[in-house]
């Protein structure tokens, strides 16, 4: 056997516990729950951004009736 012996706690090492438990569960509750939150809002926003960037694209890429009509007529 590595220790023989009793370990007592004195009301300053239960409150040193103690806060160190109320901190854990703190960054606990920030990993569990907050970071996914807002990794998921960070997502549907750069979701929504490419799609946009998407739909404008294809509309700049069309051309309009003037535009079609000037190339027959040039052509």
């Amino acid at each position: 056997m590595l220790f023989d012996g009793d370990l007592r706690a004195t009301p300053d090492t239960v409150k040193a516990v103690v806060a160190l438990d109320s901190s854990g569960r703190t960054e606990l509750a920030l990993l569990n729950t907050i970071i996914p939150l807002a990794a998921g809002i960070a997502g549907a926003v750069a979701l929504v951004a490419g799609i946009l960037l998407l739909v404008r694209k294809r509309r700049q890429a069309q051309p309009g009736p003037a535009e079609a009509s000037r190339h027959l007529a040039a052509g």
